[in-house]
């Protein structure tokens, strides 16, 4: 019994490293005129290192609170700020959330491609992953911003749990 328990919840904190690492969706700033979030920072490919270098070291106050904070202590995805999780080099192995890479229509819908679209269809996923995590979109590969999507992870080996009784 002991071992099934364990074979249920391992997975569980396997993946706690990588829920840790994230942008807080809720935090808004000003610049001058304009509202801007850690959606901002990443949104666009051409411009993410740019507005990365220029707002993850900067003090900031959040229009709501009013609390001042540093940008890349609310923004750490988009910051590559993830600590242990990445291992210090930005690599943390979490698919860019506010990463899109064009649109289509589909049975009257307008469908945006996401590194969650790649992988909604069970019976066409890996298709998918052969036709687009190697394009270049937006002026990146789309496996850059979704490495999880496309299988490139790469991190420390990980030795199995034997289970004894």
């Amino acid at each position: 019994m002991k071992a099934f328990l364990f074979l249920l919840i391992a997975p569980l904190f396997v993946a706690l490293p990588t829920l840790a690492c994230s942008d807080d969706s809720k935090v808004r700033w000003k610049n001058g005129e304009f509202t801007l979030s850690c959606a901002f920072l990443t949104n666009n490919p051409a411009k993410k290192a740019q507005r990365t270098n220029n707002w993850c070291d900067k003090k900031v106050k959040d229009i709501k609170t009013k609390d001042q904070f540093v940008v890349k202590k609310k923004c750490k995805k988009a910051c590559k700020n993830c600590g242990s999780d990445d291992g210090g080099n930005g690599n943390d192995c979490t698919d860019n959330p506010h990463y899109t890479f064009g649109t289509y229509t589909y049975e009257g819908k307008r469908i945006t491609r996401t590194c969650h679209w790649i992988s909604s269809v069970d019976e066409i996923a890996k298709q998918r992953r052969n036709n687009w995590c190697n394009r270049v979109m937006n002026g990146v590969k789309v496996k850059k911003e979704c490495p999880a999507t496309c299988f490139v992870c790469k991190g420390p080996e990980v030795d199995s749990p034997v289970m004894t009784e």
